[in-house]
C-alpha cells in the first residue's frame, strides 16, 4: 500500500472516530509515531497521490480542466488536505488549482458573453468585466457564509432563485433593449 495513502487513510479513521475535523495539529499528534523524529514534511505531490489512489485515479488527472464529478470532488478533497497538512502558501495552492477550475469557468463564461453581444444580446463593453461580476452576483454573500460553514447549503429551489436573480440584475446592466431577460 501506498505509504501516502495509508497515512490519509489513518487521518480519516481517526477524524471519523473522534468527530475532530482533520488538521495540521490533529495530524502531527496522530502521525507522531509513524513519522521517524526527523522532521519529514507532506508535500503537494504526495497528497496528489495518496487522494488519486484513494479515488483511483491519476494524480495528473486532478490537474485536468474538467469539472466532471468524478474529477472535480477528489481535486476539492486534495485542496483541502493540501492547505490542511502541507506548509505549501495559499498562492501555492491556487496557482496549482486555479487554472483548471475557476479560470476555465470564468474564460467560458468570457466567451458566451461575446458571443452573445455579437448577436446583440448584451452591450458590455468588456466582456471579461463582465464575467467576473456575473459570477460575483451569482455567488452572493451566501456563497462565503455556506464556504465557512455558518449557513447549510441552499436547496435547488433557492439556487435557482438566486441565480434567476443575477439574471435578472446582469441583464438590467448589460442587456441590450428589448432583449430577452433570461440570457
Amino acid at each position: 500500500m501506498n505509504p501516502g495513502l495509508y497515512l490519509l487513510i489513518k487521518l480519516i479513521a481517526y477524524s471519523s472516530v473522534t468527530g475532530s475535523p482533520i488538521t495540521l495539529a490533529m495530524a502531527q499528534q496522530v502521525l507522531k509515531y509513524l513519522i521517524p523524529n526527523q522532521e519529514r514534511r507532506i508535500t503537494m505531490e504526495a497528497v496528489l497521490r495518496a487522494v488519486a489512489d484513494k479515488f483511483q485515479l491519476q494524480p495528473a488527472q486532478l490537474k485536468q480542466k474538467t469539472n466532471a464529478r468524478n474529477i472535480s470532488y477528489p481535486r476539492q478533497v486534495a485542496m483541502y488536505l493540501i492547505k490542511e497538512l502541507t506548509h505549501s502558501s495559499l498562492p501555492e495552492i491556487g496557482r496549482m488549482f486555479y487554472e483548471v477550475g475557476p479560470a476555465r469557468g470564468r474564460k467560458g463564461l468570457e466567451s458566451y458573453l461575446q458571443t452573445a453581444k455579437a448577436r446583440g444580446l448584451v452591450e458590455p463593453s468588456d466582456c471579461a468585466l463582465a464575467a467576473d461580476q456575473f459570477l460575483s452576483l451569482c455567488k452572493g454573500p451566501a456563497h462565503l457564509q455556506f464556504l465557512l460553514n455558518l449557513i447549510p447549503a441552499p436547496s435547488p429551489q433557492e439556487i435557482r432563485s438566486h441565480v434567476e436573480r443575477a439574471v435578472g440584475a446582469f441583464m438590467t446592466l448589460y442587456g441590450s433593449k428589448g432583449a430577452d431577460r433570461t440570457l
